[in-house]
């Protein structure tokens, strides 16, 4: 009877172990979405409200998520003290300090990353060319990952009973 108990406690925990992680593939794909709403709300502030960077930063830093929220809020404060930095090395040194937790692959956070260096000495045609240059970039990405989440999922969930259940043939 213990061992019935066991197997199926067992079971249970791999299978949860499976799903927590084929929720955070879903996750990754949740921030590339919250990007891509970012990426239009800076082209509105830039193109309509004609605002400089720090204002656009700021006002955007009030409609979006965390770690996002923290992120903007405190790269437009940054900019807006003026402490003889560019804007590249401000957004560079923010992502590293509020996006580490961010859950994107390691390609998405290098160009986000980069994408930074094109706000500042710019014109606004070309801020929003290049806002529109990557947000075509994280379109394909996106549905790149929209074409594998599903089976990453299934694999996942999979191989968190078979895991449990390997594991249980173990101990018999």
């Amino acid at each position: 009877m213990i061992k019935i108990v066991g197997a199926i406690i067992i079971l249970l925990a791999s299978s949860v172990l499976g799903f927590l992680y084929s929720r955070e593939v879903e996750k990754k794909l949740s921030a590339l979405y919250e990007i891509q709403r970012i990426l239009l709300m800076l082209k509105g502030e830039i193109t309509y409200h004609k605002a400089p960077a720090a204002e656009a930063f700021c006002e955007i830093s009030r409609h979006v998520k965390e770690p996002f929220c923290s992120f903007f809020h405190n790269t437009g404060a940054e900019l807006d003290k003026g402490v003889g930095k560019t804007i590249e090395c401000v957004w560079q040194e923010n992502c590293d300090l509020w996006l580490k937790e961010l859950v994107i692959a390691g390609e998405d956070r290098k160009s986000f990353r980069e994408f930074g260096g094109c706000m500042g000495y710019l014109d606004v045609q070309m801020q929003v060319s290049s806002i529109g240059l990557y947000s075509e970039k994280l379109d394909i990405r996106i549905k790149e990952s929209e074409r594998s989440i599903r089976e990453k999922q299934k694999i996942l969930k999979y191989m968190g009973i078979m895991g449990g259940i390997f594991l249980i043939l173990l101990m018999v």
